[in-house]
């Protein structure tokens, strides 16, 4: 089958990119394991010091095998559809007849055997991934090819003028044009994929066969490429060079490729000048595969300067010398391929420049408008710089603990919008046991309210000085009259923002929390009632407050304008709020820590009373909740139960944690109910589950023990805080097997 040049130049952009995509992917899926603080026992023993992304992972095959010995697995392999399932699977495995009759027929040979043997070390003891000094660049470019970097995709974007544009032919041009420019962008990292292997004479017997198959096949397919032997420091590898040189490209740009000549005639050129090597070999008890500009860096495996000896290890070094934990891995991402992936001020100031041009090519625009967007996109740029966080390395490992997993990061990057001085004390207004919760304390900042208030008014005023002159006069007329309303209202709420709500909220401390306290057999008139209580979801935003006499003072100003709002919308339309509708007056609820206001859902809704919009307001805590039940657990301080690591008294800047059996407790009951109301009857919900001898019961037993083999998980907790100038997470997951 033929292949055209330009595939074939876009298949070598694609052979150097599917690998970067990879070790993108790498960086946060594989692991590490060390072994004591002399000799490693792994790949930190011998990874150059210039790797920009490093990740580790050992012993798969242990934590597997603990799955497979473990009583909730036993358990849950005995339920009868998973045990007829697996039977099957079975009975067409090993029918001599079936699809799979071949691959045991070769498996019988004994080269084929030790290959599977190979294949099983390869996936049980280390796998390694790590990207040369390099990496940065390309993941710059892969930035590109992504969408992710906003100048370029705005300048392509407006290369058509306004209209419509197809994202992907954008992306594509913003990939052209971005090499043409910068020819660096296009490099071949070096990245190396490396399998720990106990048999390394099999790893060199099988690396001999693939060579016979290999050449077989680039003899068939007539490619301009060989496959030859390379020695590298003793260490025979199996190399294959890509040379764009060899591409066929045409002279002339093929027809429907949305780039102009030149960019073509360069793009060609650039490409025609890269080559991709591949290197294949058994190396100290690994299999390793590298991919690279060339296999220079092999020379450098296991040399003097090693990535564990760099500043960005130390923090881990006692983690990693760790006696009472399994280390299970270890990641590494440097500053640089952090900073190729982030939106920077440089980002932000090609955008408005980009928007600029776009903004000038307008037919649709007049001069005046052209001048204040453009240089609106400036100042929006400006405004936006001092908000983004200055990248840093990021360096993390796992260990396997008795009850689970424990995970360490260290984070160089500068977030100044969180704040990890102070205790964070909402950690106990989370309702004391909650499914989920996350509480973060950020920094106070009147001046980003301030920004984002400048550009809802920049906003009203282009409408108003521009957008209404577009318009047909009955439309324009209607939408003058919405503003008259609006403005004003908009004013108060500007107001009421900076005067009351802004110093009220200085502590900075906000938490979302997800629980379920509250039940009933019927939560809505129409729905089949239960024999047994339904948990309902429960949701709240949990602020800290600094002044509780401003927050009322917000609230009172809110509730003011809320009501000459609906006020002002019966005189603009009285067709949609009818002359006698008022908002109605919320419950007040007295408490020992403060006061709940509630408002119950209309009577048409026909909802449990349980279910109601909720505002709690304490001395130092204020809550928006969906019921008032949980608008007092939060308002009470109750120690965070459940809650696994660091207590609220220690400065940190977030904590959230998961307890995923209260979440298997939650979902469970609604679970029965669907099973029993679609398969059985709706009248079923509401009987006696024990007088149930339908196969509902059945089924309903099995899920139970499904559902119980997932509540081994108990959750998983972490904090973040700021040590010796770093921001550092601690990450706690917990299992618990079944008994027996």
């Amino acid at each position: 089958m033929k292949t055209s040049p330009l595939s074939n130049g876009w298949r070598l952009l694609s052979a150097i990119a599917r690998p970067a995509a990879l070790a993108a992917g790498l960086v946060i899926a594989l692991p590490a394991y060390a072994a004591d603080d002399e000799d490693y026992g792994n790949s930190l023993d011998w990874v150059p010091a210039d790797a920009t992304v490093y990740s580790s992972s050992l012993r798969l095959k242990e934590q597997i095998d603990a799955i497979a010995e473990s009583n909730a697995w036993k358990k849950f392999i005995e339920i009868p559809s998973i045990a007829m399932g697996w039977q099957m699977a079975q009975m067409q495995i090993n029918n001599p007849e079936g699809p799979a009759a071949m691959f045991w027929q070769l498996m019988e040979l004994p080269e084929n055997q030790q290959l599977a043997k190979l294949a099983g070390e390869m996936f049980s003891d280390e796998i390694v991934f790590y990207a040369g000094e390099d990496f940065p660049k390309f993941m710059e470019l892969l930035s590109i090819v992504q969408g992710s970097r906003i100048g370029p995709m705005l300048q392509q974007m407006g290369a058509g003028g306004m209209g419509p544009v197809d994202p992907n032919e954008a992306r594509m041009r913003a990939l052209a044009e971005a090499i043409v420019e910068e020819p660096e962008l296009l490099v071949v990292p070096d990245m190396v994929l490396a399998f720990k292997v106990k048999d390394q004479a099999a790893g060199e017997t099988q690396l001999k066969r693939l060579e016979v198959v290999a050449k077989m096949a680039i003899k068939q397919s007539e490619a301009e490429v060989e496959l030859k032997r390379e020695s590298i420091d003793d260490v025979e590898y199996l190399v294959i060079k890509l040379e764009g040189s060899k591409l066929p490209w045409p002279e002339d740009k093929p027809a429907g490729l949305s780039i102009d000549d030149e960019t073509y005639d360069s793009l060609k050129d650039i490409i025609s000048k890269q080559e991709v090597v591949v290197a294949l070999g058994v190396w100290n008890d690994y299999v390793l595969l590298s991919i690279g500009e060339s296999t220079d860096h092999l020379s450098d495996l296991g040399g003097d300067d090693l990535l564990v000896e760099s500043d960005s290890f130390e923090p881990l070094l006692p983690h990693l010398e760790e006696e009472d934990g399994d280390l299970v891995s270890v990641s590494y991402i440097s500053a640089d391929v952090v900073k190729a992936q982030a939106i920077s001020p440089q980002d932000l100031d090609e955008a408005a420049e980009a928007a600029e041009e776009l903004i000038e090519k307008s037919d649709d625009i007049d001069d005046e408008l052209k001048g204040e967007l453009s240089e609106d996109a400036v100042e929006l740029a400006d405004d936006l710089k001092p908000y983004l966080p200055k990248p840093g390395a990021i360096a993390s490992c796992t260990l396997k603990t008795e009850t689970g997993f424990e995970s360490f990061t260290y984070n160089w990057s500068e977030n100044t919008r969180l704040n990890g001085t102070l205790p964070l004390e909402l950690t106990n207004h989370v309702g004391g046991g909650p499914i989920v919760a996350f509480v973060g304390r950020g920094v106070s900042d009147p001046e980003a309210y301030a920004i984002l208030a400048k550009w809802v008014g920049k906003g009203i005023g282009y409408f108003e000085g521009y957008g209404l002159a577009e318009m047909e006069p009955e439309e324009r007329a209607h939408a003058e009259k919405v503003l008259e309303v609006i403005k004003p209202l908009l004013t108060r709420i500007d107001e009421a923002t900076r005067d009351h709500l802004i110093p009220a909220l200085e502590d900075g401390q906000a938490a979302l929390v997800l629980d379920a306290d509250i039940s009933s057999k019927q939560w809505q008139a129409e729905m089949p009632k239960s024999f047994t209580e339904l948990p309902m979801a429960e949701i709240a935003v949990v602020v800290g407050v600094s002044d509780s006499g401003e927050l009322k003072e917000a609230a009172k100003a809110y509730w003011s304008i809320a009501q000459d709002a609906v006020e002002a919308l019966k005189e603009f339309d009285e067709s949609e709020v009818p002359e006698d509708f008022e908002l109605p007056e919320p419950a007040k609820a007295e408490t020992s820590d403060g006061v709940v206001y509630s408002w119950a859902a209309p009577g048409e809704a026909e909802l449990d009373d349980q279910i109601a919009l909720a505002v709690a307001i304490g001395e130092h805590v204020a809550a928006v909740t969906s019921s008032p039940a949980m608008a007092e657990r939060v308002l009470t301080e109750t120690p965070w139960e459940e809650f696994a690591v660091g207590d609220a008294e220690e400065p940190r800047a977030v904590a959230a944690g998961l307890d995923f059996p209260a979440l298997i407790d939650a979902i469970s009951p609604w679970i029965d109910y669907g099973i029993r109301v679609n398969l059985v009857s709706e009248d079923a919900a509401g009987e006696d589950p024990a007088d149930d001898e339908s196969q509902a019961s059945e089924i309903i037993e099995q899920v139970h023990t499904g559902l119980d083999v997932l509540k081994c998980f108990r959750g998983v907790w972490s904090e973040t805080l700021k040590e010796d100038g770093v921001w550092f997470t601690h990450t706690v997951s917990k299992f618990q097997d079944l008994e027996e």
